[in-house]
């Protein structure tokens, strides 16, 4: 089966450089907490506030809300992060309670996560790791729980060494993939920090991939080094790209989406040209993950006007249109040209939707 290069089983949206589960909204959020004790006046200016302690009556209704919609999540996302911020050992021990036995399907679950995977401090990470072995056995909570790690911030060691623990034959194969894919995204984030640690996972990985003999076995490895999308990861994959097989081709494509560099964007474009349809599709995909250049989309629209394929022809019209605002005569005379030339009535119809929901 066919592995696209994504974290399998991630419910959590990447944002601004953070992990949330929903979209943050900039009203604050109407959390219930306790009041803080008021300040005596005449030391008002000395003494330390004490925290706001969140209720446990509070939370269990802020919880209890989310699973029966009755909550929004993304303001119960923000009392959440404000809960954590105010008073972090009492609201985790809350939270870490609740996720001992929650449903990993339901809203409450997913939220208390993404803010748990947004605040990040070393002592989440321990309760995250401590309750992702509890629930080793439940494949819907790990799935949950495992891929959202590799989007913290600071990923301690500890956590690290967690995820790659899950790696092992003893494991379901779903925790394996989830957790090989995780160590990818992690190496990602290390880039920005401890490098090292990054240069490690990226390299045992494009070792495993210099080794593997199968096409899955590869698939599986450019999949983990597209989620790192390090320069050294991009080598990697780049050295895929000369395969005669063109699943790999497709593959090696996919896992360039996220490498933030010219010789990327290159690639992808020069792929476009690719005798099979199914590589060309890969890398359109691919680029509609990433910024156009004003080159990349004249290229994109000339390889538009020129393509045949149903399905590569779709793919083009989605990368394309959205950009639209660059260079807006060139793609609506693109576009018009394939609404009204193209051979497949599939895509002329598609492309004549477009222009008419234009605003």
């Amino acid at each position: 089966m066919r592995t696209r290069s994504i974290v399998l089983g991630v419910i959590a949206t990447l944002i601004a450089g953070t992990v949330v589960i929903v979209v943050p909204r900039d009203t604050a959020s109407p959390g219930e907490t306790a009041p803080a004790e008021a300040s005596a006046p005449t030391a008002r200016a000395s003494a330390p506030r004490e925290p706001t302690r969140v209720a446990q009556p509070a939370l269990d209704r802020l919880l209890g809300g989310l699973d029966e919609r009755s909550v929004d999540p993304q303001a119960a996302h923000h009392a959440l992060i404000e809960a954590l911020q105010r008073d972090p050992a009492g609201t985790l021990s809350m939270l870490e309670a609740h996720l001992a036995d929650a449903d990993p399907k339901g809203q409450a679950a997913r939220t208390i996560v993404g803010a748990l995977v947004q605040v990040g401090t070393p002592e989440i990470q321990v309760a995250l790791v401590q309750l992702v072995d509890a629930r080793v056995d439940d494949t819907a909570f790990v799935k949950l729980v495992v891929p959202t790690l590799g989007f913290l911030a600071k990923p301690t060691v500890a956590t690290e060494d967690a995820v790659r623990a899950l790696t092992s034959d003893t494991a379901p194969e779903a925790t394996r993939i989830n957790a090989h894919l995780t160590l990818g995204v992690m190496a990602s984030r290390f880039s920005d920090g401890d490098v090292p640690r990054g240069t490690a996972i990226v390299d045992g990985y494009a070792a495993r991939l210099a080794e593997a003999k199968t096409v899955d076995e590869r698939a599986r490895w450019l999949s983990v080094l597209g989620n790192a999308g390090t320069p050294e990861a991009a080598r990697a994959i780049e050295a895929q790209l000369a395969t005669t097989d063109p699943v790999l081709r497709s593959q090696a494509l996919e896992a360039l989406r996220r490498v933030a560099s010219p010789d990327a964007d290159a690639q992808l474009v020069r792929a476009l040209g690719d005798g099979d349809p199914r590589v060309r599709g890969s890398a359109a995909w691919s680029l509609s993950y990433r910024k156009a250049t004003p080159e990349t989309l004249r290229a994109l629209l000339g390889k538009l006007a020129r393509e045949r394929d149903e399905k590569v022809a779709t793919r083009l019209l989605e990368v394309v249109w959205p950009r639209r605002a660059a260079d807006l005569d060139a793609v609506l005379t693109t576009v018009r040209s394939v609404a009204s030339g193209h051979a497949s009535p599939e895509v002329r119809r598609h492309a004549q939707t477009l222009l008419d929901a234009k605003t």
